[in-house]
């Protein structure tokens, strides 16, 4: 057990700990410039174990010790091998919480930062540090991470932030972690300011590869920006895929949020999840059973009180995306969007799920299957977007299944966007788009969409085959035959006055099957 106030508690530095690893009960510290610092410590492990009491925001026991008011970063790890802490109270730091100091160009972290980390039952709060400060700063992390059982709030920027560039991880693992930030706090965004950003923020660049992730029974709420984002980028990878299906078993093989009676809870965020990539990098992903909730308007709100998109997944533009061919498949399935009755609670100015497959030789496949989508009233409840973005010609390619989802009428807006003040400012239920040369192959069955338009806005259903320029792109639609507006109109329950339209009468239908396969 160590204890100190101004001093740092535990420095580890330029010396190996032995294989036998160094464990202690206890570590805390009151104003030390870092409570713990460990540095080039070769692969022996770390380990704060704790006495066994619970550690929570409400009763912040935290029997593994307390690393508080550091005027640097309160725990800082680097080049040292794995680390577990568990049952520690983290606080009030100057820089970030726990984790690798900034990067700068060159450092490779001569082999990796962290060689695996856990956190289990603590808590990281700080409401008194700098606009940047970070939570939990993982840099070029190999190995496993494991978050478990924690609480981390008032983080003015990214509460936890996984940066890895050319380093794999063979997991990440979150399940019952809250990352908050309360209202009141300057990370709020209900507080005035720029202050905040992301409640987990996970990027994998270079040539890194996750080989699998997930997070469960965990609440996100109160950022500024976006609850969970997800990105992988350069020839970076998550997740392995082949032919537009993951490859099995699929929970061992994609980043998954959520799943069967483990979804996770989105509150009051600038957005719900985020799963981007770019350039020639590859992902695979899913999205299940989560609830997510934008933030609350009240009468006369501006589009800034509001939230944007619920669930938001999208490839980037960009000639860098081709000609290598990269692949993004993944599947958004069971989630609940808004409450019922609250207005503008599954978003303000954006929509429900929107997804877009840009790139020049991006490989999309992207199942939307059995989402509830409430009280989005001022843009498309569902957007789905295949397209070019870089004005070339394209060898890209989407495959969207939009498939059981039910898209309720909503109850109004707080918001005036469009006309009358505290007002709907309509879009369309499903809006599918094939521009810039890009084919968009479509299943859409089963959807149940009440009437989206009551002040006399757009379509239950929205097609769209643009003409570019690029040239090329083509919109089609899996069918058994006749028109698109006839086999669609038979294979969903609309209930508009306007249910379906296609653009520019220029959509075509292919075979049952046609498309191809989709996740599982």
């Amino acid at each position: 057990t160590l204890t100190t106030t101004s001093g740092t508690a535990l420095n580890v530095a330029n010396t190996t700990i032995g294989g036998s690893g160094l464990t202690f009960r206890s570590i805390s510290s009151n104003g030390a410039t870092s409570g713990i610092n460990l540095l080039n410590t070769g692969a022996g492990s770390f380990t704060v174990t704790g006495n066994g009491s619970t550690c929570t925001l409400a009763t912040p026991t935290c029997d593994g010790g307390s690393i508080q008011s550091s005027t640097g970063q309160g725990i800082l790890l680097n080049k040292v091998g794995p680390v577990s802490l568990t049952r520690m109270k983290i606080q009030n730091s100057g820089t970030r919480s726990v984790g690798t100091p900034a990067q700068t160009a060159g450092d490779t972290c001569a082999g990796a930062c962290i060689n695996g980390f856990t956190m289990d039952n603590s808590v990281i709060t700080d409401s008194a540090g700098g606009p940047l400060d970070d939570g939990l700063v993982l840099t070029n992390v190999t190995g496993a991470v494991s978050i478990t059982n924690s609480a981390i709030s008032n983080i003015p920027h990214n509460g936890v932030w996984v940066d890895n560039f050319s380093y794999n991880m063979s997991s990440f693992t979150m399940t019952n972690t809250t990352i908050s930030c309360a209202l009141g706090q300057i990370c709020h965004p209900a507080t005035v300011g720029t202050v905040g950003n992301d409640g987990l923020l996970l990027v994998m660049r270079g040539n890194s590869v996750l080989t699998s992730g997930s997070i469960t029974s965990s609440t996100f709420s109160g950022h500024r920006a976006v609850g969970v984002q997800i990105q992988a980028g350069d020839t970076g990878r998550i997740g392995a895929s082949s032919g537009g299906v993951i490859t099995a078993p699929a929970a061992s093989n994609s980043f998954t949020v959520g799943g069967v009676g483990v979804g996770n809870t989105f509150t009051g965020n600038g957005q719900g999840i985020d799963i981007d990539s770019s350039q020639v990098s590859n992902l695979a992903f899913q999205v299940l059973n989560n609830t997510v909730v934008g933030r609350v308007t009240s009468p006369g709100a501006i589009s800034n009180q509001s939230s944007a998109v619920a669930i938001n997944a999208f490839t980037a533009a960009g000639a860098d995306t081709g000609p290598t061919v990269h692949t993004f498949v993944g599947k958004i399935d069971g989630n609940t969007i808004g409450t019922a009755g609250v207005k503008d609670s599954g978003s303000g100015f954006g929509s429900g799920i929107r997804v877009v497959v840009q790139g020049v030789a991006t490989q999309g496949v992207v199942s939307v299957t059995n989402n509830t989508i409430r009280e989005v009233p001022n843009a498309d409840i569902m957007t789905l977007i295949g397209q070019n973005g870089a004005a070339s010609s394209p060898s890209a390619s989407a495959r969207f299944k939009i498939m059981g989802n039910n898209l309720p009428a909503f109850s109004g807006s707080n918001l005036s966007l469009c006309g009358p003040a505290n007002s709907p400012c309509p879009g369309n239920g499903i809006f599918v788009l094939a521009d810039e040369g890009s084919a968009v192959c479509n299943l859409i069955t089963g959807n149940t969409i009440f009437d989206v338009s009551p002040i006399g806005g757009g379509f239950d259903i929205f097609l769209a085959e643009r003409a570019g320029p690029p040239v090329g792109s083509a919109l089609t639609v899996e069918g058994t035959g006749g028109s698109n507006s006839t086999y669609i109109q038979a294979n969903n329950t609309l209930a508009g006055p306007q249910k379906f339209v296609d653009e520019g009468a220029n959509t075509s239908q292919v075979a049952i099957n046609a498309c191809g396969a989709f996740p599982l």
